[in-house]
């Protein structure tokens, strides 16, 4: 999971990026961008999640002259739920997965995204502010090893991302039609490591605290490891200027 999903779901909007690149320089648009036309704009989001999940959410700014625009981000809410619900349901290491769900907080962004280039390619930098994230993921009843001993046990284990207000930079692409049409990618990364999860562990079997400890030190591990976990919004748009 985590960073090969991660990528595979980066590669799809890199392919968005390509098909909409291609479709300008073949309709003759690349050096028509309009940004001081329509200098307002508003668009419709979908932001990157795992198992190829999108959160929907919208964007609105200013293009204050070719090279500087002022915007915020809003990704609402999401929950993702099922067998793929929760992120970081291989932490454990453990089989026997019943349910896992995860409740992702809503995420705001801040930004001043500098464009040189006419076709709109740019860098953003700015803030992004991130509520918590929970996830809930059930282990059937079976014998596991659990730190030094082995427990026949069904295992629940609650996650939270804390929320965080972190700066954050990134790269995107923002194209204005000369109808007034926009189109939209940006990856926006917070800056600074993963944080640290809170955790969780409740069962139908005593484990001995050593034992629990030894595994919220592996969740604490692969949960830092893995990049689904840094704050971060990566999303595609579509909308309008005016």
């Amino acid at each position: 999971m985590g960073q090969r999903e991660f990528m595979c779901s980066l590669r799809q909007i890199f392919r968005v990026f390509i098909i909409f690149l291609l479709t300008i320089i073949f309709t003759h648009q690349i050096l028509a961008d309009n940004r001081t036309d329509f200098p307002a704009q508003i668009q419709f989001i979908l932001g990157e999640l795992p198992h190829n999940d999108f959160a929907p959410g919208i964007s609105f700014g200013y293009h204050l002259n070719d090279l500087i625009y002022l915007g915020y981000i809003l990704q609402f809410p999401f929950e993702i739920g099922g067998d793929n619900g929760s992120i970081n349901a291989q932490a454990p290491g453990f089989d026997g997965l019943v349910n896992s769900k995860a409740k992702l907080g809503k995420r705001q962004a801040l930004q001043i995204k500098l464009s040189p280039f006419e076709f709109g390619a740019f860098i953003s930098l700015g803030a992004l502010f991130i509520d918590a994230d929970k996830e809930r993921i059930d282990f059937d009843k079976r014998v596991r090893t659990i730190g030094s001993n082995s427990y026949d046990a069904a295992v629940k284990i609650e996650l939270e991302r804390p929320p965080a207000v972190r700066s954050a930079a990134g790269l995107g692409f923002n194209h204005v039609f000369s109808n007034g049409v926009s189109m939209s990618a940006e990856a926006f990364f917070a800056l600074g490591d993963i944080p640290n999860p809170r955790i969780s562990i409740t069962s139908d079997t005593p484990i001995a605290a050593s034992d629990k400890e030894a595994l919220v030190r592996r969740i604490s591990e692969k949960f830092t490891d893995n990049i689904h976990n840094r704050y971060h919004l990566v999303q595609i748009g579509i909308g309008f200027n005016f």
